[in-house]
C-alpha cells in the first residue's frame, strides 16, 4: 500500500515484516519536506542517510530500515566498479547493495574499530610518500570501504538482505544484523554509507527500544557511535 501512494517505481522482495512498512510510513512523514525540497533540484546541496532500528527478540536479530538518496547510491558504486550502476536495470544490484552494506553498517567491539581506522590512515599516508611501492598501494585500497570492514575481529555483525523499495529520487533497504557475542568490550554501530563518495554526508539512526528512540549520528570524521548492548534487552 505504502509502495502504492509513494509511486515506488521498483519493489524487489518486498518486506513482509508490519514494523518495516510502520517504519517507511514514519521515515515519510518525518522528512517530507526534505524530499520535495530535493526533488525539484538536480544536485541536491546536501547528503544524509536515516535509519530506524529494532531488535526483534523472536529472531534475534536486529531490523534496520535505512533510507538513501538514490543518485549517490549509484555514483558511489559506479565509482568502485568503474562502470556505470542504474539501480534500475543492474541485474545484480541486491548483491551488490548486501556486498556494500555489509562493508558499511554493522556492529563490532570499538577498540577494533580504532585500530582498523588507525591502519587504514596509516597505510593511505604511505602511499602518498615518495618510497610507496604497488604492494602498499594495493594495501592502501584494501583498507578504504569494505577492506576496513574485512579487517576487523571477527566478533562483528553479519548481514541478512531482506528487500528494497525505489522511487526517483530515494532508496529504502530493508536488512537485519546479527548482535555481538558479549565479550564485555564497549560496542559501536558502524554507519559509513556514502562517506566513501563525499566527505559531507551525515547519517543517522535511531534505535527503538522499549517504546524510546536513541539518536545517533555519523560523519566521514567519525563514522561510529557508541552502542548499548542493553538495547537489546529490554
Amino acid at each position: 500500500m505504502i509502495a502504492k501512494y509513494l509511486g515506488l517505481s521498483t519493489v524487489v522482495q518486498p518486506c513482509q515484516r508490519s514494523w518495516f512498512t510502520t517504519a517507511i510510513a514514519r521515515i515519510v512523514v518525518g522528512v517530507c519536506g526534505v524530499w520535495m525540497l530535493t526533488s525539484t533540484v538536480l544536485a541536491h546541496p546536501f547528503h544524509i542517510s536515516t535509519a530506524e532500528m529494532e531488535f526483534n527478540k523472536k529472531s534475534g536479530r536486529w531490523e534496520i530500515a535505512l533510507k538513501l538518496q538514490a543518485v549517490d547510491v549509484e555514483q558511489s558504486l559506479s565509482a568502485q566498479l568503474k562502470r556505470k550502476i542504474n539501480l534500475e536495470k543492474e541485474a545484480r544490484i541486491d548483491e551488490l547493495l548486501t556486498a556494500y552494506l555489509s562493508g558499511h553498517f554493522y556492529l563490532a567491539e570499538q577498540a577494533d574499530v580504532l585500530v582498523a581506522r588507525e591502519n587504514s590512515e596509516e597505510l593511505q599516508r604511505d602511499v602518498q610518500s615518495p618510497a610507496t611501492n604497488e604492494g602498499a598501494k594495493a594495501d592502501a585500497a584494501a583498507t578504504s570501504g569494505e577492506g576496513v570492514a574485512s579487517k576487523l575481529a571477527e566478533n562483528r555483525s553479519s548481514l541478512h538482505w531482506v528487500g528494497k523499495e525505489l522511487d526517483t529520487n530515494w532508496l529504502w533497504v530493508y536488512f537485519e544484523i546479527t548482535p555481538l557475542k558479549d565479550s564485555g568490550q564497549p560496542q559501536v554501530l558502524v554507519n559509513s554509507v556514502l562517506v566513501d563518495w563525499t566527505s559531507g554526508q551525515i547519517n543517522t539512526v535511531s534505535v527503538r527500544n522499549a517504546g524510546k528512540r536513541t539518536a545517533l549520528k555519523m560523519t566521514a570524521k567519525q563514522p561510529w557511535a557508541k552502542f548499548s548492548k542493553a538495547w537489546a534487552e529490554n
